[in-house]
């Protein structure tokens, strides 16, 4: 970046080199966010697994109840080996748990909204009294720090129009360090996964 910015400089470029400064102070902004919301990590995933491992996950993923004879079967190991694996992908972290994937259109939640926040200020104080209360509450099924205008982006579950006016004016909007909100309402889903695409990554590191 200095090389750059001497050359605009002799040049008489000085709005130029002012930007390209605020650019990179901008990337180094990201990267001490991310610096700090993601200070630990993450095993690397090719060192961990194999193709077999990889197999496995395809299989547990798409079925959590399946047996550990009809896993070893499928992925063509017998039954000892095949559970030694397991425990081994859940002891490493890699599998962080089983749960039942619920509809949410049977039990009358049938409205999905996508909400963008911004913040007041960027600061650590800020970014932990949002993350503090956003995580208390039920209809937040996830919540993402993100780059660009919005600071967070939330996919929220709701059953109504009227309980989502109740969830932004009585639940979101009180946080104290939200400074605006933006909504935008799902019409119909047309892709949503569960299961990661394991096998997919390792064979496009080959």
């Amino acid at each position: 970046m200095l090389d750059m910015m001497l050359v605009l400089l002799a040049a008489g470029l000085h709005e130029k080199a002012r930007q390209v400064r605020a650019i990179y102070a901008n990337m180094e902004d990201v990267k001490a966010i991310f610096c700090r919301h993601m200070n630990y990590q993450r095993p690397n995933m090719p060192n961990i697994i194999d193709d077999i491992d990889a197999r496995i996950l395809d299989q547990i993923q798409s079925d959590g109840r399946i047996t550990n004879q009809e896993l070893a079967d499928r992925v063509g190991l017998s039954p000892s080996p095949c559970l030694r694996r397991v425990r081994h992908l859940e002891s490493a972290g890699v599998i962080s748990g089983y749960v039942a994937l619920v509809d949410p259109g049977t039990i009358g939640l049938e409205v999905t909204a996508f909400v963008r926040v911004r913040l007041k200020e960027q600061g650590d104080r800020h970014l932990a009294m949002f993350e503090g209360a956003v995580v208390h509450l039920p209809e937040v099924m996830e919540c993402y720090l993100m780059t660009g205008e919005s600071d967070y982006q939330l996919r929220v579950v709701v059953g109504s129009l009227e309980e989502f006016e109740t969830f932004l004016r009585h639940k979101l909007t009180p946080i104290e360090a939200v400074a605006e909100v933006t909504s935008s309402f799902a019409l119909r889903p047309v892709v949503y996964k569960t299961a990661l695409p394991v096998r997919a990554r390792r064979t496009g590191e080959r």
